[in-house]
C-alpha cells in the first residue's frame, strides 16, 4: 500500500519503536492466522509499492522487521497497539490517507489486520513476502474469480418498466442516482437498430412498414425472433469473433513461398455455421481448441481448429506457441497469460511456470502439411471440381517433371561422387583434413548434407551387421576416429580371420584384399580405400557389355540399386535441395500453391492441429530464452482458474482437457468474458472496460450484477448465445431512445448507468453492405473462399468475405478502423475522420456502383419525385419530409439538362450525397 511522504505528515506522531533483535514467541494458532489472513493480503495489496524493488515513502513491508522499522520518517505500526498504528487508520480509510488507493479492504480484512497488530505481529520465521503469496488473496477477493452468482433482483419504484431480469439492476441504479430511463424508441428506430445489430443490414421499407403497422402486443418479440433466425445473423456476429481470433487469409512474411492460406475460409465458415445453429458456446470453445480429439457429429467442425492455426506463422515454434496462448487466454478467458512468458505476471496470479504448462500443451501439437489436412468436403459436392482438378494435374505434372529431372541428375552425380560423401559420412574429417585429400570433386559448400546423413544411417543399420560389405563398414563407422590407430592391427587380424565370400558372416573378397593390401594408417584412409573400390566397381558396371563377378555385383549393389542412399526419387528429392535449388523449384511450385489456394473447385479442408507422437515435456525457459532451460513443469491448467487442487493433464498433449477446463461452468471467467463481449457489441460500451483483461488491474464493473445475470443466463440455457441476445434485445434498457438529456449527462456523462441507448456508427462491414444493399447490388450467398473486394466495382459479396492480407492490409480497411489481424483484437476503435468521407466522395469504386444503379433506375422512366421517394426508402426506410423533397427537387432541377448523360450525372451526385449523410452512417 502506498504511504506517500506528503501524506505521512498528517499521521499521528508515535514514539519511535526500537527494532527488536529477536522475534517474540508466538503460538501456532497466531502464526497460522498470519499465514491465512495477513500474508496473502500484504502480498496482493501492498507488495507492489512497498516491496524489495519499490519502497514508496521509504516503507518496506515484505518482512516483519522492515514493517516495524516503518517509513523514512515515521513508524507505521506499533506491535500490540492497533489504535496507535497509522497503518490501521490508513486501511480503514477514515483519514486523508487511504490505502490501498485503488480498492478499499473489506470490513473483515480490516478487522483481521486489527487482530494481527493486537497479537504483536506474528510472522513465522520472518520469511519475506513473495509474489506467489498474493495468489490465495487474489483468488479469494478479485471479483472476476468469484462464482457467477447474480444477486436477487432489487426492488424498484417503476415496477412496470423492466422487461427482462437485468432491467431491474439497471433501473435500481438509475433510481439511486435520481435519473429516469429514457422513453422507448419508435418502431422504425427499433427495427433498424435490431437489424443492423444482428445481421448488419438495414430492413427493407416493406419490413419496416409491416412491423410499424403490426397491432399485436408481441410484434417486437416476433420481429426479434425472425431476425435471430436469419442466416445473415451468423455472418454479422462471426466478424466480431474473427477479430478475436486474428483472422487473416495469409500467414504473413514467408520469403519466396506462398503466403496465402488455401483453406482459411473454412474457419470463417465454421464460425458462421456455428452461430447460425446456435451451437452451445462451451462446445464452440472446445472445438476450436481440440476438435481433432472430440467425437463430432459433423466433420466440418474440424475447421474450428483454425482458431489456433490461422495466426501469423513466425517460422519459429516458440513464437507460434506464444501467439496461440495469447489468443486463447485473452480471447476466451480474459487473462493476459503471455505476460508471464519471461517472468511471473506482475499483477495477476500467473507464474511463469503456468505459462510453460500451457506452452507444453501447444508444443505437443503440430500443423500437418496442406495435403495432410482432413477433407471436409468431397469432389462430388464441390462445384467446379472438374476444371480445378484438370488444371491442378497439369501444374503438378510440371512440378513432378522438374523434380524427376533433378532426381535423375542427383542420382547420376551421387554415384560418381562416392569418396566425397563416404569420407564425410564415416570418418567425419575436419576442414584441414579435407584439404589434404586429393581427388575429391565436390566443394564443401556444394555438399548435400542429406546424402551424408543417409549414408551414415544406411551403414549403421543393426540389421545389416552380418552383411559381407555393410557389416565391416558398420564396425568402422561406429569406431571413434581416435581409436582407429590404437586398434588398427586388431582390425587387420580380424579381417584376415573372416572368411572371404559374399554370404552373411563373411567379408567380400575384393574388400578384404583391398584392406589387407593397403593396411590404412587411419580411419580416413580406410574409408577412402573403400570408397575408391566402390567407385571403381560402379564405373566398370556402366560400361558397355560390362561383366561383373559376384563380389563386384555385391559391391555395386550398395551404389546402384533402388533403396540405396544414391537412389534419389520423387519422394525424397527435396531433402537434397539447397537454397538455390529450392528457389528455382519455388517458381514451379508457386503456381500449384496459388491454384490450390484460389482456384474455384478445390474441395475444402480443415486447418487443424495434430498431436505429436510424443508429448513435449515442458520446462521453464528462463527470461523466455530457448537456450536457458529451467525446471520441468507439468502440462496443466492455470492456478488462477483451477485453484490449488488442479491435476496434471493425463491424455496426450492435454489439449482436450485444457479445452474442457476453459468451457467448464465452474470456470468463473469464460461465461463472463463472452457475455461482456456480447453486451459491448449491442451497446458499443462493455460492462468490463477491458474486455480481454479481467485480471486484478481491471476495475470492478459498475454493472457486475448485470454481467453475472447474463453469464448465468448463458450457462443455464445450455450455453445458448442466442438466448443472451434475446434477453438483451427484449430488454427495456436496449429499447430506449438514444436522445441526449442534459440531466442524464450532468449526473452520468459516460452513460455507464444506461439512462439512454448509445448511438452507434456503422463499422466498415455494415457500411459497405448497407451501401450495396441500397443500390440493389448485394449478393447474399453465404460462405466460400475470400475475394478481393476493396477495389472491385463488380463483386457483390458481403464485406465479411474480403480477402485479408495481414502483411499488406488494404489502406481502405485501415481508414475504417479494421483491426490489425496480426493479433487478437478485443475492441475496434470507432473514429470519424475526413478520409472516410473522402472515400465515399471520390472512390471510383463507389462512383461506378452508384452510376450503374442510376442507369438501371433510369430504365423505369420515373418522375423526379418518385426517384426521391425511392432513394429515401432504400437508404433510410422512410419517405422524405416535405422539406427534404423540396431540397431534392431543387438539386436535380438546378440545371435544365436535356442531355441524358448529364441528367444521370446529377442523379448520381444526389444519391451519393444521401449516402454521405449521418442518417445513413449512424444508428439511433
Amino acid at each position: 500500500m502506498r504511504l506517500r511522504p506528503h501524506l505521512l505528515l498528517i499521521l499521528l506522531v508515535v514514539p519511535a519503536t526500537a527494532l527488536a533483535s529477536e522475534t517474540p514467541p508466538f503460538t501456532r494458532a497466531q502464526e497460522d492466522f498470519f499465514e491465512a489472513k495477513i500474508r496473502p493480503l500484504l502480498a496482493a495489496k501492498c507488495l507492489e509499492c512497498h516491496g524489495p524493488s519499490t519502497q514508496e515513502a521509504g516503507l518496506r513491508i515484505d518482512s516483519r522487521n522492515a514493517l516495524i522499522k516503518g517509513s523514512e520518517k515515521y513508524p507505521v505500526v506499533v506491535a500490540g497497539q492497533p489504535e496507535k498504528s497509522p497503518l490501521l487508520k490508513a486501511i480503514q480509510q477514515t483519514a486523508d490517507l487511504k490505502m490501498p488507493p485503488d480498492e478499499k479492504l473489506s470490513a473483515d480484512q480490516v478487522d483481521a489486520f486489527r487482530q494481527w497488530i493486537k497479537m504483536g505481529l506474528p510472522w513465522p520465521g520472518n520469511r519475506p513476502l513473495a509474489k506467489s503469496d498474493s495468489y490465495p488473496a487474489i483468488l479469494a477477493s478479485h471479483w472476476s474469480l468469484q462464482p457467477v452468482e447474480p444477486p436477487p433482483l432489487p426492488a424498484v419504484k417503476q415496477a412496470n418498466w423492466p422487461a427482462t431480469g437485468f432491467d431491474y439492476y439497471i433501473l435500481a441504479k438509475l433510481e439511486a442516482a435520481k435519473l429516469q430511463p429514457s422513453p422507448a424508441a419508435s418502431r422504425r428506430q427499433l427495427i433498424r437498430r435490431v437489424m443492423f445489430d444482428m445481421v448488419g443490414l438495414a430492413p427493407t421499407s416493406d419490413q419496416v412498414t409491416e412491423f410499424v403497422s403490426d397491432p399485436s402486443p408481441n410484434a417486437y418479440q416476433r420481429m426479434v425472433d425472425r431476425v435471430l433466425a436469419s442466416p445473415q445473423y451468423g455472418e454479422r456476429w462471426s466478424r466480431y469473433w474473427l477479430d478475436l481470433a486474428r483472422y487473416s487469409d495469409t500467414m504473413g512474411y514467408n520469403f519466396m513461398k506462398e503466403r496465402r492460406f488455401p483453406f482459411s475460409y473454412t474457419y470463417r465458415d465454421y464460425v458462421i455455421r456455428s452461430l447460425n445453429n446456435d451451437k452451445p458456446y462451451d462446445q464452440f470453445v472446445m472445438e476450436q481448441l481440440a476438435a481433432d480429439l472430440m467425437k463430432l457429429d459433423d466433420q466440418r467442425d474440424l475447421a474450428g481448429l483454425g482458431f489456433l492455426t490461422i495466426g501469423r506463422r513466425y517460422r519459429n515454434e516458440q513464437l507460434d506457441v506464444d501467439d496461440r496462448i495469447d489468443t486463447m487466454t485473452r480471447g476466451m478467458l480474459g487473462m493476459t497469460v503471455s505476460c508471464a512468458r519471461c517472468h511471473d505476471h506482475k499483477y495477476d496470479a500467473i507464474p511463469t511456470a503456468d505459462y510453460y504448462s500451457l506452452y507444453g500443451v501447444f508444443a505437443s501439437s503440430q500443423i500437418p502439411g496442406d495435403q495432410d489436412l482432413p477433407l471436409i468436403g468431397t469432389p462430388e459436392t464441390t462445384p467446379y471440381y472438374g476444371e480445378f482438378k484438370a488444371e491442378l494435374d497439369k501444374l503438378e505434372g510440371k512440378l513432378r517433371a522438374y523434380d524427376k529431372m533433378r532426381a535423375d541428375k542427383f542420382t547420376h552425380d551421387f554415384r560418381r561422387q562416392l569418396p566425397d560423401y563416404l569420407i564425410r559420412a564415416i570418418a567425419a574429417p575436419t576442414d584441414a583434413e579435407l584439404k589434404q585429400l586429393k581427388g575429391l570433386n565436390v566443394a564443401g559448400e556444394n555438399i548435400r548434407q542429406g546424402l551424408v546423413t543417409r549414408w551414415r544411417q544406411f551403414l549403421t543399420d543393426d540389421k545389416q551387421s552380418a552383411h559381407a560389405v555393410r557389416g565391416p563398414l558398420r564396425t568402422i563407422v561406429l569406431l571413434p576416429k581416435n581409436q582407429f590407430t590404437k586398434n588398427r592391427q586388431d582390425l587387420f587380424n580380424k579381417t584376415r580371420q573372416l572368411p572371404a565370400g559374399t554370404a552373411a558372416g563373411q567379408i567380400n573378397p575384393l574388400l578384404k584384399k583391398r584392406i589387407l593390401d593397403q593396411q590404412p594408417e587411419n580411419k580416413i584412409q580406410f574409408v577412402r580405400l573403400v570408397a575408391d573400390l566402390l567407385q571403381e566397381t560402379y564405373l566398370k558396371s556402366i560400361k558397355k557389355d560390362a561383366l561383373l563377378s559376384d563380389a563386384e555385383k555385391q559391391l555395386n549393389e550398395l551404389v546402384a540399386t533402388n533403396g540405396t542412399p544414391t537412389h534419389v526419387t520423387l519422394a525424397n528429392v527435396t531433402q537434397f535441395y539447397n537454397r538455390d535449388d529450392t528457389n528455382k523449384r519455388q517458381k514451379v511450385l508457386r503456381p500449384v500453391e496459388q491454384h490450390k489456394a484460389f482456384a474455384r473447385g478445390n474441395p475444402p479442408r480443415a486447418m487443424v492441429l495434430a498431436e505429436k507422437s510424443k508429448p513435449y515435456d515442458p520446462r521453464v525457459l528462463i527470461r523466455g530464452q530457448a537456450g536457458r532451460k529451467g525446471d520441468h513443469v507439468p502440462r496443466q491448467f492455470l492456478y488462477v482458474v483451477a485453484g490449488a487442487d488442479r491435476q496434471p493433464f493425463k491424455h496426450g498433449s492435454g489439449r482436450l482437457e485444457m479445452a474442457q477446463a476453459i468451457a467448464s461452468p465452474n470456470n468463473t471467467l469464460t461465461a463472463r468474458v463472452i457475455a461482456n463481449r456480447i453486451w459491448m457489441n449491442h451497446f458499443t460500451t462493455p460492462i468490463v472496460t477491458t474486455p480481454s483483461d479481467f485480471g486484478i488491474r481491471s476495475d470492478k464493473p459498475l454493472q457486475l450484477d448485470v454481467l453475472d445475470y447474463l453469464a448465468r443466463r448463458l450457462i443455464n440455457s445450455n450455453w445458448s448465445i442466442k438466448a443472451v441476445h434475446r434477453e438483451i434485445l427484449l430488454s427495456a434498457t436496449y429499447r430506449q431512445v438514444s436522445v441526449d438529456r442534459s440531466q442524464g449527462r450532468k449526473v452520468n456523462v459516460d452513460n455507464s448507468l444506461y439512462w439512454r441507448m448509445n448511438r452507434r456508427q456503422l463499422d466498415y462491414e455494415a457500411m459497405r453492405d448497407a451501401l450495396l444493399q441500397a443500390l440493389g447490388q448485394l449478393d447474399l450467398t453465404i460462405g466460400g473462399p475470400s475475394v478481393a473486394l476493396t477495389e472491385s466495382t463488380s463483386i457483390r459479396r458481403r464485406a465479411l468475405y474480403t480477402f485479408i492480407d495481414r502483411q499488406d492490409l488494404p489502406g481502405l480497411l485501415r481508414v475504417f478502423d479494421f483491426p490489425n489481424p496480426d493479433q487478437h483484437s478485443a475492441r475496434r476503435p470507432s473514429t470519424t475522420v475526413p478520409q472516410q468521407a473522402l472515400f465515399l466522395m471520390n472512390s471510383p469504386v463507389v462512383i461506378e456502383r452508384i452510376r450503374r444503379q442510376v442507369e438501371s433506375d433510369e430504365s423505369a422512366k420515373m418522375y423526379t419525385e418518385e426517384w426521391i421517394n425511392l432513394y429515401y426508402q432504400r437508404l433510410y426506410q422512410r419517405l422524405p419530409t416535405d422539406r427534404e423533397r423540396d431540397i431534392g427537387r431543387n438539386f436535380i432541377g438546378q440545371k435544365t439538362e436535356t442531355d441524358s448523360n448529364a441528367k444521370l450525372g446529377l442523379w448520381s451526385q444526389y444519391l451519393q450525397l444521401l449516402l454521405l449523410s449521418n442518417e445513413f452512417h449512424f444508428i439511433d
